[in-house]
């Protein structure tokens, strides 16, 4: 039974609560109680063991597209935001323009779609602008298919992504993330900052900046350097 305090005022416990309990957790106290011990805030990187059926319809696609290559997963805005420019997101040219780095570095680069929501006038987009297509896996929903999506995201090389869920659920999980967002305008784009995930980078970048090109090369060849040779 969960017990709470308002400011300014003792913890009342009523009597036949106090008889029935067994123990007594200290829930809200447990973060301070253990930085004054260690010193620092613990926390488990990552927390998400995806248990799927073993023959879930994305398994065996997938598996395929390790086959060719690295398999990255994409993800470039919100999926409440519109297909608009917008200073934390890609349009489609954009995405275009990394795909197309990524391909001249790692022309065996496989690329899965993790965008939620309605997206599919974008990828046909890109595929006519880069000739590539992204696969969208058969039979998971990326909106609603926790569990899944977080399995799919467990077995790809990495995930290059906006700010959105999918940043969180891909560190969550342990695979190498390759996040941007709109920073301030000193931010340098060549270098990323290391994030407490495991193999968690962000790149930020000046948010009125014109041409995202020069960001979406540099993490382009990080990428490739970490996991397409």
């Amino acid at each position: 039974m969960p017990i709470s305090r308002k400011d300014g005022k003792d913890i009342f416990v009523p009597e036949h609560v106090l008889a029935d309990i067994d123990s007594w957790v200290a829930g809200g106290s447990l973060a301070g109680l253990c930085y004054h011990h260690f010193d620092r805030h613990l926390y488990q990187q990552t927390y998400i063991v995806p248990d799927v059926a073993p023959h879930a319809p994305w398994i065996a696609p997938l598996a395929k597209l390790h086959q060719k290559g690295p398999v990255f997963g994409l993800c470039w805005r919100s999926g409440l935001a519109a297909a608009t420019r917008n200073i934390h997101y890609l349009v489609a040219e954009e995405l275009a323009g990394w795909i197309k780095a990524v391909r001249q570095l790692c022309p065996s680069a496989q690329f899965v779609n993790l965008q939620y929501g309605e997206c599919e006038k974008e990828l046909s987009k890109i595929k006519k602008q880069t000739g590539v297509e992204i696969v969208s896996l058969p039979g998971l929903d990326l909106k609603n298919d926790f569990m899944g999506t977080a399995h799919a995201i467990k077995q790809l090389s990495g995930v290059f992504t906006a700010g959105t869920a999918v940043h969180r659920l891909t560190v969550a999980v342990g695979t190498p993330c390759y996040v941007f967002f709109a920073g301030h305008k000193e931010s340098d784009i060549q270098t990323p900052e290391s994030m407490p995930g495991y193999a968690e980078y962000a790149f930020s970048y000046p948010p009125m900046i014109k041409d995202k090109q020069p960001l979406l090369d540099a993490i382009a060849r990080r990428m490739v350097d970490d996991l397409g040779r």
